[in-house]
């Protein structure tokens, strides 16, 4: 939540899962004080309520459909104001949800792009490719 709410220009997310409320708020929150927020994730019924409080906040959705052939979005990934010299990626093993970020034992590693500019620009370059082969939540 601290990681989203960083942004100033972007925040740029994906997990697997999308159910845990703070998550949502904190992307919604974003949106709302004019950070452009993008999210991509596989599709599924099950984030409709986080996708629309998202959406209705400002955010863009994109989702790949759930596929044998297509890439399944399994990356946790924060990738907070992409582009500017501040760029920084929290990527992980937790998803969105409850159990994950309270129960499980997980792992995120914080990347700024002053250490890392190789792995931010990396980073980015998957996200909006994702992000660009999805479609707009709802269709």
């Amino acid at each position: 939540i601290d990681r989203i709410s960083s942004a100033t220009t972007s925040v740029q997310f994906t997990s697997e899962e999308l159910s845990d409320p703070y998550i949502s708020r904190a992307l919604a929150r974003d949106a709302e004080r004019g950070v452009r927020c993008e999210v991509v994730m596989t599709d599924s019924p099950s984030w409709a309520k986080a996708f629309g409080q998202v959406t209705a906040a400002g955010c863009v959705v994109h989702v790949l459909p759930e596929s044998a052939t297509g890439p399944y979005i399994h990356e946790k990934l924060v990738l907070v104001d992409s582009g500017t010299p501040t760029a920084s990626a929290m990527v992980g093993s937790q998803n969105a949800s409850y159990s994950s970020l309270a129960f499980n034992r997980e792992l995120s590693i914080v990347l700024a792009k002053a250490q890392a500019p190789n792995v931010i620009a990396q980073v980015t370059r998957t996200f909006e490719s994702d992000f660009a082969a999805a479609h707009t939540w709802p269709r």
